[in-house]
């Protein structure tokens, strides 16, 4: 790096005439300004910026020591370089200016090519450290920007992937519904036959008002079920994980039938996790349905789904395995982080496996599927 001596300015404070020309006379090619008292320099030190101030120790009213201090404790000043010129050589004198924040001493009376170099060298220090601190200012607000374009991508993809959620909640809704609906329509035309031929009774009436009333709580759990997903919760809490997995499984009941799937649930029905209610809920749902789905999907005769959970040196695992047989693992694992969100649907957008991650990793946990034994499990453990 070339230096460019006049652009450099220099602070010289003295009380002594000689010494302030003499100093000047070998800093000749320097942009150099003078001061013979303490209170001067200070003065000037306010209506310039200086980048290297030559300061001596042993002045009236204020000495270098005051004028050091002063500078120090200002946060305009306090990172000019400071040289100590004084007469004294004194260890004690020496430290007590590093103390004080100075970079280097001269004793006086100096030689020309001593104060030549020792001030080129702290001019080439301090214009490196501008340069680096500059630098480093400059990679910060790069790497500001860039992680604040990251936050509102991530802000725009979590709200796509809610929406996709949104569709695939509706879809099991009107799964959900069309079987609690359908025993209700032929109820009532069962009764509507027994009215025709005046061949009703009170039981029949009866019946048929338990059974509606069975399926309309059934269809008001549904729906709070979806109301919850959408709720903010504030943050996570403890819950029961047994309770949880089968207040979930209860949503799916008629899928199950409907599909002929058997279900077995085993574990430790004490465990709990610490994460937000509505967001573990949609982790569930969404594991069992796509569970569902591929045994749907499947030619399986005998379709089970099994869901283990307990805990294994501190941290609590849940597996939701189906006996699904023929499946694309690495497809599979890579959809955690497939993000590109089409909401016409495909069977792989369909899967919403990076919306369950990006749950699962707020919480605190991971998630990944393996293939078992069994069949094809999600494997979820809660570090927390």
């Amino acid at each position: 790096m070339q230096l460019h001596k006049y652009q450099n300015k220099i602070l010289i404070v003295d009380d002594n005439p000689k010494n302030i020309q003499v100093a000047m006379n070998i800093l000749k090619d320097y942009n150099v300004i003078y001061a013979q008292s303490g209170e001067k320099a200070l003065e000037l030190v306010k209506e310039n910026d200086f980048d290297l101030i030559l300061l001596d120790i042993v002045m009236p009213t204020m000495d270098g020591y005051e004028v050091c201090k002063v500078l120090k404790e200002d946060t305009k000043t306090k990172d000019i370089p400071i040289i100590f010129l004084t007469v004294k050589d004194d260890e004690k004198d020496i430290v007590e200016g590093f103390e004080l924040g100075a970079v280097d001493y001269l004793v006086k009376p100096f030689y020309s090519e001593v104060l030549l170099k020792r001030v080129e060298l702290h001019l080439k220090l301090s214009s490196s450290i501008k340069e680096l601190t500059s630098l480093n200012d400059n990679l910060n607000d790069i790497v500001r920007t860039q992680i604040e374009d990251i936050r509102k991508k991530d802000e725009v993809l979590f709200k796509q992937s809610k929406m996709l959620a949104l569709s695939e909640m509706i879809d099991m809704m009107s799964e959900q519904m069309l079987y609690p609906l359908g025993l209700i329509k032929l109820q009532n035309q069962a009764l509507e036959l027994k009215l025709i031929s005046n061949n009703i009774e009170n039981k029949d009436i009866e019946e048929s008002v338990n059974l509606t009333n069975d399926q309309l709580n059934y269809l008001n759990i549904t729906i709070e079920d979806f109301k919850s997903f959408f709720q903010q919760d504030v943050e996570a809490d403890f819950m029961n994980l047994n309770v949880m997995v089968n207040r979930v499984l209860l949503f799916f009941k008629d899928m199950f039938i409907q599909n002929k799937i058997e279900v077995n649930v085993q574990g430790d029905i004490h465990l709990e996790v610490s994460f937000v209610k509505s967001e573990l809920k949609h982790v569930l749902m969404k594991l069992i349905f796509n569970s569902i789905n591929l045994l749907k999907n499947n030619n399986i005769k005998d379709k089970k789904i099994n869901i283990f959970f307990g805990k294994k040196n501190d941290v609590v695992e849940l597996d939701i395995s189906s006996n699904v047989q023929e499946f694309d693992i690495e497809l599979l694992n890579s959809l955690f982080d497939y993000n590109d969100i089409d909401l016409e649907g495909t069977n792989i957008h369909h899967l919403g496996l990076h919306l369950v991650k990006t749950l699962i990793e707020k919480n605190l946990s991971t998630i990944y599927i393996e293939k078992s034994d069994f069949g094809l499990c999600y494997c979820t453990k809660f570090y927390n």
